[in-house]
């Protein structure tokens, strides 16, 4: 044939669960186009036969985006499918991306590489045992899932790797480079699908940096809602860059709710260790994302901290409120000029920001920061060096050395008290003062 239409065909198929006269069928057909379910495909082939109940597919082949698919399979009474084959294999993946509806079809980056997928299935309707092997590009994907048609329900287990994380989440839209990591992707998960829920009742990450475990559900409603836990090893996040104006996409946390209980050892961020024993319930309910209560270790110090980020609001808001208590200090906390390079702080903070990208929340900045810190060093002026000028007998030489103390040098305190207001990128010091082997100063500022 020039053009066969394989829908009428299909549809004469009799239905093996259902009694019917014993008939004998074999056709062979060729055809340069072959149109079926709206496709239009090329260099089609098939060999099918009916034998009673049995439908014996031999051979389906059609050329399909420069690639070649071929099933194969038999479909006998009740239902049952024996020896069920499909293999598909693609130079471009994105010959796919028409067959796929719009709004599940994704970005081209998605389809982008070579494809093969090999098929097997066989069982009742009640339990088709299935075998799936797919590779796109150097994503491989591995499942062995068990389908109950009549109860709408799949089950099995689930394998996906890529030799490069980064990549293989860049593929999707996700820009994980600077903070994921180097390493591999591995994904091993246990699921369960119904047209209600999904369930991933338990699976293993491993993406760059990151180690998590643990198991979610999610409830596939008029409003999803995803649920479970999260057990993490490493918890990598990105640092956002302070200045960015680029608007965040903060619309898309109104799309579900959410309650996943979080740990992890360690959290990266921007791959630098920040904190760890962190432990919080992370909670979304109509457009306002929770982190309460958050726990965690820094510096060998306790911290307890409240996140909330109203995206409802005409400008999404954050507010931020803690306190970190004996938080040792080995080094230099800023890097600059002044700061703290030794001893053991108390901080507690509360802060609120309004804005659509990180710009407008760093510059919208306000809140209060109370900090104490005993037994430590000053880094910005010795004030040894400034008693020690006042002291000079040639009054000439006094201005000039307690200006050099001032602009250089460390103090050694044994009490450091601060309380400052943050309105806007400004910060005011309401309080402070320092008390230290050179004596007592009193701070203020902005």
């Amino acid at each position: 044939f020039d053009r066969l239409a394989l829908d009428p065909l299909i549809a004469a198929v009799p239905d093996p669960r259902r009694a019917i006269d014993p008939a004998e069928l074999a056709l062979r057909l060729s055809a340069k186009t072959v149109e079926v379910a709206g496709m239009v495909l090329q260099d089609g082939a098939l060999d099918v036969g009916i034998d009673g109940p049995r439908v014996q597919l031999r051979r389906l082949e059609v050329a399909i985006g420069g690639g070649r698919l071929a099933l194969s399979g038999a479909l006998g009474e009740g239902g049952r499918i024996a020896d069920g084959l499909a293999d598909l294999s693609l130079p471009e993946a994105t010959a796919l991306m028409g067959l796929v509806p719009p709004e599940y079809r994704g970005s081209e980056a998605m389809w982008r590489g070579p494809l093969t997928l090999k098929a097997q299935a066989s069982g009742p309707p009640e339990a088709i045992g299935a075998r799936l092997n797919l590779e796109l590009g150097d994503l491989r994907l591995e499942a062995m899932p068990v389908i109950d048609l009549p109860g709408r329900r799949i089950t099995g287990p689930l394998t996906l790797r890529h030799p490069g994380a980064p990549r293989a989440l860049d593929r999707f839209g996700f820009d994980t480079a600077a903070w994921l990591g180097d390493g591999s992707l591995a994904l091993i998960a246990q699921l369960v699908a119904t047209p209600q829920r999904i369930v991933a009742e338990n699976f293993d990450l491993a993406a760059g940096a990151l180690r998590t475990r643990g198991a979610l559900t999610l409830d596939l409603g008029a409003r999803p809602k995803l649920a479970g836990r999260l057990a993490a090893e490493a918890l990598t996040l990105p640092l956002p860059y302070p200045r960015d104006p680029t608007p965040v996409a903060f619309a898309a946390l109104g799309r579900l709710d959410a309650e996943v209980a979080v740990t992890a050892d360690r959290l990266l961020v921007g791959q630098s260790p920040v904190l760890s024993q962190l432990e919080t319930t992370v909670q979304l309910q109509g457009g306002v994302l929770q982190l309460a209560p958050l726990k965690a270790k820094l510096g060998g110090g306790a911290l307890g901290a409240r996140v909330a980020l109203d995206t409802t609001a005409p400008a999404p808001a954050l507010a931020f409120e803690g306190q970190l208590e004996g938080a040792q200090i080995a080094g230099p906390l800023l890097d600059g000029v002044p700061d703290l390079s030794a001893g053991t702080v108390d901080l507690a903070w509360e802060a609120r920001a309004a804005g659509h990208s990180a710009l407008a929340l760093v510059s919208s900045l306000g809140g209060r920061v109370r900090l104490a810190a005993r037994d430590g060093t000053f880094d910005g002026f010795a004030l040894r060096g400034v008693r020690d000028a006042l002291a000079l007998t040639d009054a000439t030489a006094i201005p000039p050395a307690v200006e050099a103390a001032l602009a250089e040098g460390s103090t050694v305190f044994t009490r450091l008290e601060v309380g400052t207001t943050l309105d806007r990128g400004v910060i005011a010091i309401d309080t402070g003062s320092l008390q230290g082997d050179g004596g007592a100063v009193r701070l203020g500022g902005s």
